[in-house]
């Protein structure tokens, strides 16, 4: 199976979006799901335009343009289908913060072109959001957010399926002094899969799954550019069609985050959990994950 794709990562289009970008994962909010996490906690310095208290940075990502030697994902015996492709995605990030509130929102379209294969076409769109309420040092949180695309689920996929995620999340934390915080937070998430059978199984009824995590922990400031959080948690993922699929996991997390303007930056995560599923064929698994 060979796949030849020129790929462009980012293009960056008005006002020098790739020095907002730096700015905006410089931290990471606590309390974040999966589709809230990469939004700024703190307000980007440059390369943005500022309506009043409201700091705006839009962009173009260009993620793939050039020819897809095998659309879709068929073994050479069976003389895989060729293409050229384009996939961008337009968006715009806001953040505005005063005295009493914080918000920070971003806003994407996912395009996917194929020029002879148009039943893999898609628009899709990327939407997140989150409200904190600076109370002193006592700081409720909201957050939610919805993506809607066409892509493969996973590796072992070889068929794209409509996607729709979604996040609802809220919490509090509450800070120790400068550097330190304490947080709880829950996370609602949905994973919904339509219109894609592989090997004559229906993806949406053997994917599609509900998730809910619980969890607190502590955040400190090591240094200038070096952040740690420890949290621990309780999360289960709930299969709408396949209840037998179904599990529950406890885990305890260490993170370390590097901000961007280090000579080391990036994050790395070590955890220790225990996940046991329904179905008693399931082998149960305790141990080490990480993450880098």
């Amino acid at each position: 199976m060979s796949v030849v794709r020129i790929t462009v990562f980012v293009v960056s289009l008005i006002m020098g979006l790739v020095g907002a970008a730096a700015d905006a994962v410089a931290q990471v909010n606590v309390g974040t799901g999966p589709l809230t996490g990469p939004l700024a906690e703190v307000e980007p310095t440059s390369g943005v335009l500022s309506l009043g208290p409201v700091k705006v940075a839009p962009g173009l990502i260009v993620r793939e343009l050039g020819w897809d030697s095998n659309v879709f994902d068929e073994p050479e015996s069976e003389s895989p289908k060729d293409d050229y492709l384009a996939a961008f995605q337009p968006d715009v990030s806001l953040f505005s913060r005063t005295r009493f509130v914080k918000v920070s929102a971003y806003a994407g379209l996912d395009l996917n072109y194929f020029r002879e294969y148009t039943s893999e076409n898609s628009t899709g769109h990327i939407l997140r959001g989150r409200v904190d309420l600076l109370l002193s040092r006592l700081r409720p949180f909201v957050a939610a957010g919805e993506t809607k695309t066409r892509t493969r689920p996973n590796g072992e996929i070889d068929v794209r399926a409509d996607r729709k995620d979604n996040e609802w999340s809220g919490g509090v934390s509450f800070d120790l002094g400068a550097h330190s915080l304490v947080y709880g937070a829950a996370i609602v998430t949905s994973n919904a899969f339509e219109d894609a059978f592989q090997d004559g199984v229906n993806v949406g009824e053997t994917m599609t799954r509900d998730g809910h995590d619980y969890s607190a922990g502590v955040r400190t400031e090591l240094t200038p550019l070096l952040a740690l959080t420890v949290m621990g948690g309780y999360h289960e993922d709930l299969f709408e069609y396949l209840p037998e699929r179904n599990t529950e996991s406890y885990y305890a997390t260490a993170q370390l985050r590097f901000a961007p303007e280090g000579v080391i930056n990036g994050a790395a995560s070590f955890s220790y959990r225990t996940m046991t599923a329904v179905d008693p064929l399931v082998r149960d698994f305790s141990g080490l994950l990480g993450n880098m």
